[in-house]
Parts: C-alpha cells; structure tokens; sequence
C-alpha cells in the first residue's frame, strides 16, 4: 500500500521561495529586453502584451429594468460587441441621481425629469407607458377603488376594508421606498397635493411589498402592470376601469404612467449604440409584450 505523503512545512516554505525567486527572475528578464529595445519598440511591445480593455456601459433604473432586460439577451449582446454591460435595478430615483453624478451611462425612469433635474443637463426621452396596478391579496373581495377613496385611504379618511364592503379590520398600507419613481408618481396623482396622513409599511422595492402582500391579506400596495402576473396579486380596477395593455394604449387607465430613459447631455456613441439595439432587437419585443410603445425611430430619441 502507498503510504500518504505527509506535508512538511520545510519543503512548503523552500517552495514559496522558489516560487517567488522564479517571478522575478522571469520580470527582471523582462526588464532587460525592454532597456535594449528603443523607446518605439519598448512600446510597441508593451501594446501588444497590454490586455485590451472592454468598453463598459452601466444601467440602472426603475422595476422595469428587470421586466425588460433578460440577463441571457444582454450577455449575448456583450458577448458578440465585446462589452462589458452591467444592469442594476435600483429605483428611478437612484437611477436619475446615479446618471447625474456620472455613476451609471443610463438611466430608465418611471417619471419624467423636474425643472431642476433638466437644468443641471439630464435629458429624457419617453419610450413607452406603463400603469401602476392597485393590487390587493387574492382572498380579498373588493374588486374595484375609485380616485377618491384612494384618496382617503392614504389620507386615512378610511381606515377599515369595512368601508369598501369587507371586514371590518385595518387597511394595512403598503408601499414601495423612496427611490420608487411608481410610488413617487402614484402619491402625486392619489394625494392631488394634500399631505400623507397614514404611516404604510415601506418594502425595499415593488417586489418587496409584492412579497409582503402574500403574507398580510388585509394589505394593499402598488405595482407595475407587468409584475401582476403573481398568483396570490389581484389588480383593483380604478373608476372601473383594470389596467392592461388597451387601457394604457388608449388613456382610460387613470394611472398610466411612462417610462423615460435618462442621460446627461447627449448620449454618448458607446450609449447611442445600446439604445440603437434596444429599440430594435429583442428588448424592444420584450417591451412591448410588457407595455404600451409608441412608434419610435430610436434615431429620434433625445433629437433637439
């Protein structure tokens, strides 16, 4: 039977050594080759053994940055162009802020750019309208809202689902946080300038407070049209009317919403050429299963 060899920290270490002694060898031969080159040669050396860099495009953005961009179609894209592409859905918000400060090359928005936001140089150029779903648990009767008792819901003029023909238990209010462009948009339109009085429970994103409404029955939150497709989600129709791809097409829908994409100035070619595929290739039928898109040449976006 072969015996099993023991390590032996004596031979490890005189390994390390060797080891370490052949590296700089190896380097200061190196070393030597460039000093007998000639300035043009040593560089042209260096040229040819230097790694070529990846041209590197960053995105982030809103809820829909995950509907919309399938990892296999992106890596595909990366692959065959030579890029190095990286997605990150962080909120609208964040996404504005990360364009700005020059974090990220794009930027997908749920909301359309301030006053202020496009005086300091960012520029929007809509792409395609959303909704914001009402939604409720599966379990739960209620089967439409009206503006006004959104209203009062967050205003907490109603407090109980006993008032919208259920139970008589709390309405347990949940939104999206802050770098939410969804809940920014729903607020200014289900709030009409008055102030928030009810304190709802904040989620991390959409699908946060879409998991959190699988546990709480008695809850409520927002969403995007194209995350109602959970089985234990049922969509509210608002003023009698349910969000789909026809009602946002046709305005009926009262929360449509649309969805920017974001850039500082004018977008760069390394930009240019991401939205030129975008709006062409798979992304663009991936968005328009999603949400309703306008005819849009992509060389017109961002036109002066």
């Amino acid at each position: 039977m072969p015996q099993k060899l023991k390590s032996n920290p004596n031979v490890l270490y005189g390994l390390c050594r060797f080891r370490n002694a052949a590296f700089m060898t190896i380097w200061a031969m190196v070393g030597l080759l460039l000093l007998s080159l000639s300035d043009a040669q040593a560089q042209n050396w260096l040229k040819k053994n230097k790694k070529e860099e990846k041209p590197r495009l960053v995105v982030a953005g809103s809820v829909s940055c995950k509907s919309i961009f399938d990892p296999a179609v992106v890596r595909h894209f990366a692959k065959t162009r030579k890029w190095d592409v990286t997605i990150y859905g962080s909120g609208s918000e964040a996404a504005i802020e990360a364009v700005y400060t020059g974090a990220v090359d794009l930027a997908i928005s749920t909301r359309p750019l301030t006053e202020k936001e496009r005086a300091k140089g960012l520029r929007d150029s809509l792409i395609a309208y959303d909704a914001i779903a009402v939604v409720v648990h599966k379990s739960n009767p209620v089967q439409k809202l009206s503006m006004k008792q959104l209203n009062k819901i967050l205003r907490r003029k109603i407090k109980t689902w006993k008032k919208l023909g259920w139970l008589d238990q709390p309405i347990s209010v949940i939104l999206p946080d802050t770098s939410s462009g969804l809940r920014t948009m729903f607020l200014q339109a289900a709030l009409r300038g008055k102030k928030m009085k009810v304190q709802p429970k904040e989620a991390l994103s959409t699908y946060g407070a879409i998991a959190m409404v699988r546990q709480d029955t008695l809850s409520i939150t927002i969403c995007s049209l194209s995350q109602t497709r959970y089985a234990h989600l049922k969509p509210l129709a608002i003023e009698g009317i349910r969000p789909s791809k026809e009602t946002i097409a046709n305005g009926t829908y009262p929360l449509r919403v649309p969805v920017f994409l974001v850039t500082k100035g004018q977008p760069t070619q390394l930009v240019q050429t991401f939205l030129n595929w975008m709006m062409t290739g798979k992304v663009y039928t991936a968005l328009a299963k999603l949400f309703y898109v306008p005819t849009q040449e992509p060389r017109s976006m961002f036109a002066e």
